[in-house]
């Protein structure tokens, strides 16, 4: 008479055990176990009904809105990942500045529906809470030799950009007006060797015009020496210029119109 529910029993059971086994869940969390199983089977589909989640045949049983009809699966998270749930101010003493704001535990059920507010074990202190403010950790899900996994776990408390994330996102923007290129979150040093570049460019720029100018100078002067003997002719050679220019004639003889 009671087939199927012994049989649905048996399926819960069976998912709650392997699960505990597979990722090392103490016994004492056991009712935690099962009730997340039992809510995440209640949403998955099954051969018994058509293909239609018993969420879903619930709801049109009992004549509830279309919108709440179709099962809500966004908050499911990895199970018993690494929670950090936010510790009150209550619960900590001002003077510590430095202290932790925040706990780690397991993530072993949800209060409700719609990931609102999850349901975590504190291994340390051996409680059960009920947190709202939750950050999931997804990755560290192993055996305890996963290197990455131990990176993560530090890595979760880091809320800002890191440096490789800010080259990354680092964008140009350049004006329509203007020929300026404005660059955003750009590192010191990418923006010294972008100044190093420019100023280059500059330098060469203006030994181009420096060497422009100097042939234009130099091409200034060979115009004007041609054209000096047009401008100023040079006087006809006397005789006695002539004979005193002429150095290779040998040594000067008297003549007689300069002795007479």
């Amino acid at each position: 008479m009671n087939g199927k529910l012994e049989r649905a029993g048996r399926i819960i059971i069976e998912r709650a055990r392997a699960t505990m086994i597979a990722l090392n869940i103490p016994e004492p969390v056991w009712p935690f176990v099962v009730d997340s199983t039992i809510k995440v089977l209640n949403l998955l589909p099954t051969d018994s009904n058509d293909g239609r989640s018993p969420h879903e045949v619930f709801c049109r049983g009992v004549n509830m809105p279309e919108e709440a009809t179709k099962p809500y699966i966004k908050h499911l998270r990895t199970y018993f990942c690494d929670a950090y749930y936010f510790i009150k101010p209550q619960n900590r003493k001002a003077s510590e500045k430095f202290s932790p704001r925040a706990r780690k535990a397991k993530l072993i059920g949800y209060g409700d529906l719609h990931g609102r507010i999850y349901t975590l074990w504190d291994p340390d202190l051996k409680k059960i809470i009920r947190a709202l403010a939750v950050r999931l950790n997804e990755d560290t899900i192993d055996d305890g030799d996963n290197k990455k996994a131990q990176e993560l776990e530090h890595a979760v408390a880091f809320n800002d950009a890191t440096v490789d994330e800010m080259e990354r996102s680092a964008t140009t923007t350049t004006t329509t007006t203007t020929t300026t290129t404005t660059t955003a979150w750009l590192p010191v040093r990418d923006y010294l060797r972008e100044r190093v570049k420019e100023d280059a460019e500059e330098l060469a720029k203006l030994k181009a015009n420096g060497k422009g100018k100097e042939k234009e100078t130099s091409g200034e002067e060979e115009q004007g020496q041609s054209a000096m003997p047009e401008i100023m002719p040079t006087p006809k050679a006397s005789p006695r210029m002539g004979q005193a220019n002429n150095i290779e004639q040998g040594p000067l003889e008297p003549s007689g119109a300069l002795w007479a």
